[in-house]
């Protein structure tokens, strides 16, 4: 694609132009700073005038008369052209649009409550899956996790699972006392869950958090 453009005066301009891919993704700017300077006029040159000169008659005393060189008229100087801004051509490139990371479907979960601190009150863990595509395949899928007290919002430290493929999703579970740093930090906490999966190609994406969607509570007084 050619696109013409003629600047109106002389100056430094600088010209910017992107690319949308097919899909309809921006690429970035490609910035070019074109300088317009004004065309130098040629010079002119104008005629000396040249003194006119005539002899003294000397056969007579009689006083000599001599003769006032006149000058000719200059010549006008011809009108001098104005220069004319140099029209720039921008050569717009279509940059394609980076290639997207895999695709990470929504999470499912074995319960959404569990505890910790007795059999008594229900499951004691959790298993999450997630179902991740790319068509250069997927390489690891890893489990983010921490705890968030629902009354003072205080939270345990982020920690990380490695989780396991199997018919067609990604698959970690979740003990307490194995796997969650101070799990009996908090009474009654949000399990805050998020999931980060690479690529066979080395992209990576990661899905939003789920902050209020699982809790993990004490069994008992």
């Amino acid at each position: 694609m050619r696109w013409v453009w003629e600047p109106g005066l002389p100056g430094t301009y600088v010209l910017q132009a992107r690319a949308r891919s097919r899909a309809g993704a921006w690429g970035p700017y490609a910035r070019v700073v074109v300088t317009i300077k004004p065309e130098q006029p040629t010079p002119t040159c104008t005629r000396t005038p040249t003194a006119t000169a005539t002899s003294t008659p000397t056969s007579t005393p009689s006083p000599t008369s001599t003769s006032t060189p006149t000058r000719k008229p200059a010549q006008a100087a011809a009108p001098t052209a104005q220069p004319s801004p140099t029209p720039a051509v921008i050569v717009a490139v279509e940059t394609p649009a980076p290639p997207d990371g895999p695709k990470i479907s929504g999470p499912r979960a074995s319960t959404a409550r569990f505890f910790y601190g007795g059999a008594d009150c229900g499951p004691q863990e959790i298993t999450l899956s997630v179902e991740v595509t790319d068509p250069n395949g997927v390489t690891s899928v890893r489990l983010y996790y921490a705890l968030a007290d629902k009354a003072t919002g205080a939270m345990t430290p982020w920690s990380s699972r490695e989780m396991s493929p199997a018919d067609g999703r990604w698959s970690c579970t979740i003990n307490p006392a194995q796997d969650i740093p101070r799990y009996d930090a908090y009474r009654n906490a949000w399990f805050q869950v998020y999931f980060v999966a690479t690529s066979g190609s080395g992209l990576r994406t990661q899905s939003p958090g789920y902050y209020t969607a699982y809790t993990l509570s004490r069994c008992g007084s």
